[in-house]
């Protein structure tokens, strides 16, 4: 993922799919949490749904152009995502692997791809 990507879109809110993507055996997420909450309105979210996101920006007064959801599946995230409008980035930990895991194949594009939170943390916190 490049730094380039990341500071084209206008992120000022991540949202998380917290089934898959937020994972606790995943090394430093408390900490990653933490260090984007430090620079952005964090929403944690079970399903991607228009009437849900609609209620988060209105709470945290954030606009729809303003929101990266952060998901670890195309089909049930990013794809959705993609149809509301909504930027993504891809948490791809099957990186290099045959195969879309255990949901469908998806015809979906996210806007940034990462192998894992950390490296995506990384560049979304680099000033």
């Amino acid at each position: 993922m490049s730094y380039k990507a990341v500071n084209r879109l206008r992120i000022n809110c991540l949202s998380f799919d917290c089934y898959g993507t937020l994972i606790d055996w995943e090394t430093g997420l408390l900490q990653a949490l933490r260090a984007l909450h430090a620079r952005y309105r964090l929403i944690i979210l079970s399903n991607i749904d228009d009437d849900l996101f609609r209620y988060s920006q209105e709470r945290l007064g954030v606009e729809q152009d303003e929101i990266l959801h952060v998901a670890q599946s195309l089909y049930h995230d990013v794809a959705p995502a993609n149809r509301l409008g909504i930027s993504t980035a891809w948490v791809n930990r099957r990186r290099g692997q045959a195969g879309s895991g255990a949901t469908p194949a998806a015809e979906a594009r996210p806007d940034l791809e990462a192998p894992d939170l950390t490296t995506l943390v990384e560049s979304l916190t680099r000033n």
